[in-house]
């Protein structure tokens, strides 16, 4: 599994400083430098003005810069490590199945995948998306289908999903539920939904995006209420 950290220092970590910021990732700086200055992590300000996107992402940023200035570099590595963490995570999940050479294999289909090469050398959040659903979908799996401990399964998967839910909004819910309705069995996947622990987490869940939206009333939850700044363009 060495190899993968090699691999993606050659892929992404070389290519980071080449081409110039876009508008979207100077804007999430800016917004990292301001967070960093005021010692609040979830509230996001652009020019000293509340702005509505969320804060996850720029939170990255700011602890990438040790809390100072954020570099071309420090603004893209959170995009960059939630790549290489994917890998990580889908290839040590492979590899306790089918072996490490299966678990190599699946890592190095991640870092090389084409929308993994051009969104994880930009600053953006959609590879820290990713990050959270895989991690969502995999402990629901591990903990629920096969070792059959549902609280956990929930409990985890839901976590994960609340961490999408503050790095890209809603559709982070949404697209952990949406698979549910595409299974083999359908009809088991809705009866999982009925679990007790199933709605139990769902519960926390809703709790914990009450309690972030009460303490920063100005953060977005719908994606249409964010700034529409789309990632590489000028």
């Amino acid at each position: 599994f060495l190899l993968l950290p090699l691999l993606f220092a050659l892929c992404y970590l070389v290519n980071t400083w080449v081409v110039d910021m876009g508008r979207s990732e100077a804007f999430l700086g800016i917004v990292a430098r301001e967070m960093a200055a005021s010692g609040n992590f979830l509230r996001t300000t652009f020019q000293g003005e509340p702005v509505r996107t969320f804060p996850f992402y720029p939170a990255l940023v700011a602890a990438a810069s040790g809390l100072g200035l954020p570099s071309t570099f420090t603004t893209r590595l959170p995009a960059a490590l939630a790549v290489l963490a994917t890998a990580l995570v889908c290839g040590l999940f492979v590899a306790r199945r089918q072996g490490w050479l299966g678990g190599m294999v699946t890592g190095s289909m991640v870092l090389t995948n084409l929308a993994c090469l051009r969104l994880g050398q930009r600053a953006q959040a959609e590879t820290l998306l990713m990050l959270w659903l895989t991690c969502a979908w995999l402990a629901w799996y591990a903990f629920g289908q096969e070792r059959k401990h549902w609280g956990r399964a929930w409990g985890l998967a839901l976590l994960f999903v609340l961490l999408g839910s503050m790095t890209v909004g809603a559709r982070a819910v949404l697209y952990f539920y949406l698979p549910f309705f595409f299974l083999k069995r359908p009809i088991r996947g809705k009866r999982r939904l009925l679990q007790p622990y199933h709605i139990l987490a769902l519960a926390g869940l809703a709790l914990g995006l009450t309690l972030w939206l009460q303490m920063v009333p100005e953060q977005p939850f719908m994606p249409w209420n964010a700034e529409n700044l789309q990632p590489g363009h000028g």
